[in-house]
């Protein structure tokens, strides 16, 4: 550090500017790039070691009883693990996948060291998981009564949904937690079937896990004490039905700073929370988390056409990329500038760096250094929507120049004294204009079936625009469509997947609404509902009538529309033709 330099929000022991110099674990970045060829990805394990020491120190100065594993997605690393194992004997493993499990015990970890916390497992993986002996944690209803039939007699672990989870901005939400219901955990008005099914099998829940968060700081302990609140109600719940609940793994998401204004996770106070909560109880208190042992301990480190000395201030970017604290050199391949493979020797052993490796291809560099898409310039397209006719005075609209993932009906239906529109799409172009076509002046009134960004997007369009109300919170706060790939939310990243539907490469579009149109900054409208509907309404349309019916499971809110003398029944995602049946709220 430099004399008369504040410490910038990325120092931390083991990287440092000395001198105009960054430094890594004592040893001169530019050194480590030049002695290790580059790209040069290398770890500071002397870093993961003093995570995992502070997590074991602050919840054991809170008086807890804790465990610490590393999420083995984070770092599988053979050299790193083989380190981990040296040094910190003590942590263990959270894994999420069979492979995982054997890629445990083939480095050092015994089954009762590792902790399985999956989900959705088919019958292959569920039998190879067994048959490791490792502690299972379970978080659907089904997967209870599929492994008591395997193992009758077994212990397991319930992962469990409090509905609210911390999250990097100090949200109340996250990808496993909140509200919004998920496929991460069993909420609390189904512990009791939860336990009826272990009782059918002899299964002792004996763990209560919870994915509690996803990259929070000091500004989202509010929303874990909030969190550990209800958790700790949920065991004493499972105890009262007869569980001998020893441990409550509190999963992982503690974070690291990784932004200007990002200051270091508060341990102290974190271990204090969950101290006061799940001290009492007197259970073992796990965390196992990823980002917070690993994050830090990473670098990748391009050597310049020019060597130049690193800036003392402002944004690190070009700083810290110079390279890592090394750790203990693994013999493994490399690039130089001119592109020649080469070795990469043993690094010597210096004050504070076990180890010093290098993993090389190239092809990896993009995923370290990302840089910025470039926005491609689309043409405009128009009409924005394109009208198909369905018979019986209906007519289907879409958004051509959408992602074909994002597309969404929308269901022009004619009346003699007004019209109906079933859906509004994703709200990215006019909708309006496509409807006042084929309406032919009479009055519209727009209906969402349901809540999701790609049907209530062009709501705020309408003059008189219903929904259910149990929806009507989502309609005014929707969880919001953005354009640009890498803006994509985890869970629509996770939906493509699962449809086995290519992601975009850049952007969800292949032209824009008009000139000017802002790609970048664009997001899903909130509207407010101005009027709602419910169970037998009945929508006159002058010589048609139209019948709501609620149909909840895909959205609380989610309805049908059945035009009975038609033989029409418009139902919005509560059914995908030649797919699943879709749902979010197993509740509703």
């Amino acid at each position: 550090m430099v004399a008369g330099l504040s410490r910038t929000w990325w120092s931390r022991p083991g990287l440092e500017v000395r001198g105009g110099r960054l430094v890594v674990a004592g040893r001169d970045a530019e050194d480590v790039a030049t002695t290790s060829g580059t790209p040069a990805y290398v770890y500071d394990l002397t870093r993961i070691e003093e995570q995992a020491s502070a997590l074991r120190d602050a919840l054991a100065g809170a008086g807890l009883r804790g465990v610490v594993r590393l999420a083995l997605k984070a770092q599988r690393e053979p050299d790193v693990l083989g380190f981990l194992r040296e040094r910190c004997p003590w942590v263990g493993l959270d894994v999420c996948s069979p492979g995982e499990v054997a890629w445990g015990l083939r480095y050092g970890w015994r089954a009762d060291e590792i902790s399985y916390t999956g989900t959705n497992l088919s019958e292959r993986d569920l039998d190879a998981i067994l048959g490791a002996g490792v502690h299972l944690n379970l978080d659907l209803l089904t997967q209870l009564d599929r492994v008591g039939r395997r193992a009758p007699g077994a212990s397991v672990g319930l992962r469990v949904n409090p509905r609210v989870g911390a999250s990097w901005n100090g949200g109340t939400s996250t990808l496993y937690t909140g509200e919004r219901p998920t496929k991460f955990g069993v909420f609390e008005g189904k512990l009791s079937d939860a336990v009826a099914i272990c009782a059918k099998h002899g299964l002792t829940i004996d763990t209560v896990h919870v994915h509690v968060g996803d990259g929070y700081l000091s500004d989202g302990l509010p929303v874990f004490a909030e969190t550990m609140r209800r958790v700790a109600d949920m065991t004493r719940k499972l105890r009262d039905l007869g569980c001998p609940i020893r441990e409550v793994n509190t999963g992982g998401g503690l974070g690291v700073p990784q932004r200007s204004g990002d200051a270091p996770l508060d341990l102290a106070l974190w271990a204090a929370i969950a101290a006061e909560h799940l001290g009492p109880l007197d259970v073992a208190v796990a965390t196992e988390p990823g980002d917070f042992l690993v994050k830090e301990s990473a670098r990748c480190r391009g050597l310049p056409s020019r060597r130049r000395r690193a800036r003392t201030s402002g944004d690190p970017e070009r700083q810290h990329q110079r390279g890592r604290r090394p750790v203990r050199g693994r013999s493994s391949p490399a690039r130089n500038q001119r592109g020649r493979r080469r070795g990469v020797a043993r690094g010597r052993q210096l004050q504070r760096q076990p180890v010093l490796g290098a993993l090389p291809p190239p092809t990896r560099l993009g995923h370290v250094l990302r840089r910025s898409p470039v926005i491609p310039e689309l043409p405009v397209g128009h009409p924005w929507f394109a009208a198909r006719d369905a018979g019986d005075g209906i007519t289907r609209l879409i958004e051509p120049y959408v992602d074909p993932f994002l597309e969404s009906n929308v269901w022009h239906v004619a009346g003699t004294e007004r019209d109906l529109v079933v859906d509004t799409a994703n709200g990215i172009g006019p909708l309006l204009p496509a409807v006042d076509a084929l309406s032919e002046g009479r009055p519209v009134i727009a209906i969402a079936t349901h809540s999701h960004f790609d049907h209530v997007g062009g709501l705020h369009e309408f003059v008189d625009r219903r929904g259910h109300p149990a929806d009507a919170d989502m309609m005014s706060d929707p969880t919001g469509l953005r354009l640009l790939r890498e803006a994509f939310p985890d869970w629509l990243v996770e939906d493509y997947v699962w449809y086995g539907s290519p992601l975009p490469d850049v952007v969800a579009l292949t032209a824009v609404p008009a000139a000017g149109f802002d790609i970048a900054g664009w997001t899903t409208p909130p509207t407010e509902p101005t009027a709602f509907v419910d169970e037998g309404d009945a929508i006159d349309l002058g010589d048609r009538s139209v019948v709501v019916l609620h149909t909840p499971g895909h959205t609380a809110g989610s309805i049908c529309l059945l035009d009975d003398a038609n033989g029409t029944v418009f139902t919005g995602d509560a059914i995908y033709v030649d797919a699943r049946l879709g749902w979010e709220d197993p509740e509703a």
